[in-house]
């Protein structure tokens, strides 16, 4: 495990204690009863967002994915996420996109909209206690976790993509992405689509996967490059003990050739080790 991944351990433990804490003390009903009741819910087909927020929305996040990867096929730029770091976090996000619906296949959890308080025939059960082949709520399940969340949460590995050049851009990338999660998981609370844990663990898994999964992947180049500065400190830190050391070292070279051969091998090993480090970092900088 990276410095990375260890520094958000904590926090995806607090973010997960305290939705915890949110389905025990009741907030998704108390909630969902502020919103809807035995009626249904008044925003289930209002067109902001059932047309706006949930299909278009669901549209919007398909045309960034497309946009993503056009970008991704791009020329490497200076001071920008290499080729292959963006296709990397192209393809996490994309497979983000494709594990919460597998993972919704086998919930049983049904929707607020199915359950009998509003409207429907299911009873209320805990979405941990409705998984297959286990006994589900009564209604048609697949609800958990928030399946339209995921269009805007998917694109959280873009953050550690920008993070390892540009923390500025990383931060409004991060910003977009949650701003939009959050839009689109209001829309689909107000419908009556999903309780809010149901957004709430999309947001979590989202997060976590980045977090344990990005870094890895594409932390791995500014790691090296960094080992690559250390190792220009340490020759430049060589060089000036060898200016310093000069005096006594010509003194000795007039009285012993020897010395004189060894100080030449010395200037060649490390004129060499410059060569290729300055080789290594110019292919880091153009891997794609």
């Amino acid at each position: 495990m990276t410095p990375r991944q260890a520094s958000q351990g904590p926090a995806l433990l607090a973010a997960a204690l305290l939705i915890l804490a949110w389905e025990a003390l009741g907030g998704d009903l108390w909630v969902a009863h502020r919103l809807g009741g035995a009626a249904g819910f008044p925003w289930r087909h209002h067109w902001l967002t059932e047309t706006v927020l949930h299909e278009g929305g669901r549209a919007l996040s398909g045309v960034a994915l497309v946009l993503w990867a056009a970008w991704a096929m791009g020329p490497q730029t200076e001071g920008r996420p290499s080729r292959r770091e963006r296709w990397r976090a192209w393809v996490l996000s994309l497979g983000l996109l494709l594990l919460v619906p597998a993972i919704k296949r086998l919930s049983l959890a049904s929707c607020p909209w199915d359950m009998h308080d509003f409207g429907g025939a299911a009873r209320y059960v805990s979405h941990w206690l409705s998984w297959w082949p286990a006994q589900g709520d009564g209604g048609p399940g697949h609800c958990f976790p928030a399946g339209h969340a995921t269009a805007a949460f998917a694109f959280l590995p873009g953050v550690w993509m920008w993070a390892a050049h540009d923390r500025r851009m990383a931060m409004r990338w991060a910003l977009a992405v949650v701003s939009a999660g959050v839009l689109l998981s209001l829309g689909q609370t107000l419908r009556g689509a999903h309780f809010v844990s149901h957004h709430l663990w999309t947001a979590w898994l989202c997060w976590a996967c980045s977090a344990m999964l990005a870094p890895r992947r594409l932390a791995r180049a500014p790691a090296v490059i960094r080992d690559a500065q250390s190792l220009d400190a340490c020759t430049h830190l060589t060089s000036l003990a060898g200016a310093a050391a000069q005096p006594w070292q010509q003194q000795e070279a007039r009285t012993d050739p020897g010395l004189r051969r060894w100080r030449h091998q010395c200037r060649w090993l490390f004129g060499r080790a410059s060569i290729h480090l300055a080789h290594d970092r110019h292919r880091l900088g153009d891997r794609r």
